[in-house]
């Protein structure tokens, strides 16, 4: 019968009980709550369906089915039908029996599924299981139905995987188009090869299956791009971050500190969850750690010749931290003389003249006896660390994944990161460009600032 060009494309996922049908489509539609799995035997117990979209358009439509329960005695029940027209007719008149719903009401519900308006057939094989009798039955009743079926071998990353075995069993049943494609960790560009594998048996829906590929690629690249934009903004965020202080008051330094820990700490979790959303997970699949303590960084070092040298090896002489803020106060202690702050004022005069009117109350507070807290280089790069083994666990996991992702520092990755945070120099002389500060504004320069981050990002991290 002909197909309408306009629907889905339908494909009914099937296989023995706990081969991982549901895991499959959880990862196809990228929808971790579809259907239920666990470890108990035959946890799908009606034909469920979801489906994969392009800009909303439902594209590929997949229908959910029990497992085979008792394939072996099913197509010995099925032999009384065989003086019928076709095979197809003689499931059609199995459909009708007695015992379609009875004994073998599971394996009446695969069949009738697939004997509807059903393009192709995913038969889902858990690799570590022996090809016994009852799979080459599974296989001999669903080439009675008279639709293209395609294995999608399952676990082949596993030890006790029988990978080899199973392709002489497929080969032998005619089977050769075929896909690994491990639901919990598939290789690099299985999803595009599964595509491509059936859409050499769907040749009437070759340019839909091409155009999917497409979209999930693209999306795959918007999605990487949206993550990186998330992460600078974080990283500007916090770097132009600064709460004020009375110089020598221990207790009030003590307590604000507490707040600063409090207040990164919460605008990490902000782009964890803004992560988490963009791959279609939540916060419940994550465990935060807490940061190492936030160092307080009173900016009065500055003024020490000694630690502006240091910090000019350490980062370079246009990294210097707090420079803007430092250099413009000694003004106003000083009366006439730049003093220690000339030490950096090459590296910052530019900012000084753009940032002056922005910076004023931070200056004045300076002038009356206030000193700044804010967040160092080291702890920058634990948060951005921090993200991006959040992006690459993303990246790399499916919907069908039950383990928490734990967030936590990596110290090798945080080392070779050290780059990107030299990025943020420019924030730290734009406290007004933090979105925790109170006279925040969104303007041009912060935009292209974050996207000058998030490419130096890109180049080391893609």
């Amino acid at each position: 019968m002909m197909k309408s060009s306009s629907r889905p494309i339908s494909v009914a996922v099937v296989g023995h009980t706990n081969a991982g049908k549901t895991s499959l489509l959880r990862t196809l539609s990228r929808d971790k709550n579809f259907g239920s799995v666990s470890g108990q035997r035959g946890n799908t117990k009606h034909v469920e369906t979801t489906s994969v979209s392009i800009d909303g358009r439902p594209v590929l439509q997949l229908f959910d089915t029990p497992g085979f329960e008792d394939s072996i005695a099913l197509q010995e029940y099925l032999r009384q039908f065989e003086n019928l027209d076709s095979r197809r007719s003689s499931l059609t008149a199995f459909l009708g029996s007695p015992e379609a719903k009875g004994r073998f009401i599971q394996e009446a519900k695969i069949l009738g599924a697939l004997l509807g308006e059903i393009d192709a057939a995913f038969y889902v094989i858990d690799t570590t299981e022996t090809p016994h009798t009852k799979f080459r039955s599974e296989l001999d009743i669903l080439a009675s139905c008279a639709i293209p079926v395609m294995p999608v071998l399952n676990f082949t990353g596993h030890p006790d995987s029988r990978l080899g075995e199973w392709k002489n069993v497929l080969a032998d049943r005619g089977l050769h188009v075929q896909v690994t494609f491990d639901v919990i960790a598939p290789l690099a560009g299985s999803e595009r090869l599964l595509y491509e594998q059936l859409a050499s048996l769907l040749g009437a829906h070759k340019t839909k299956l091409h155009n999917l590929v497409i979209a999930l690629e693209n999306e795959s690249k918007a999605r990487s791009h949206a993550s990186l934009r998330s992460i600078s903004d974080l990283l500007v965020d916090v770097a132009a971050y600064r709460t004020q202080v009375i110089e020598n008051h221990d207790d009030e330094i003590v307590r604000k500190v507490s707040e600063l820990q409090s207040t990164i700490r919460q605008r990490e979790q902000r782009c964890a969850d803004a992560l988490l959303s963009i791959y279609r997970f939540d916060r419940k699949d994550l465990e935060v750690r807490d940061l190492p303590l936030l160092s307080k960084r009173i900016e009065d070092d500055l003024f020490n010749p000694e630690v502006l040298k240091q910090t000019a090896q350490r980062l370079g002489t246009g990294a210097a931290i707090g420079a803007l803020v430092g250099l413009v106060a000694d003004i106003g202690v000083a009366g006439i003389s730049l003093g220690a702050g000339a030490v950096i004022g090459g590296a910052v005069g530019g900012m000084v003249v753009s940032s002056w009117k922005k910076s004023s109350r931070w200056i004045k507070g300076k002038i009356n006896g206030y000193v700044d807290l804010t967040v160092d280089d080291a702890t920058l790069l634990v948060l951005l660390g921090r993200q991006l083994q959040l992006l690459t666990s993303l990246q790399g996991r499916t919907h069908a994944a039950n383990e928490m992702l734990v967030l936590d520092g990596n110290p090798a990755l945080t080392k070779a990161l050290e780059p990107v945070i030299k990025k943020t120099i420019t924030a730290r002389a734009h406290p007004d460009w933090s979105r925790l500060s109170d006279g925040f504004t969104d303007e041009s320069d912060r935009v292209e600032v974050m996207e000058t981050i998030a490419d130096s990002i890109r180049e080391l991290f893609v």
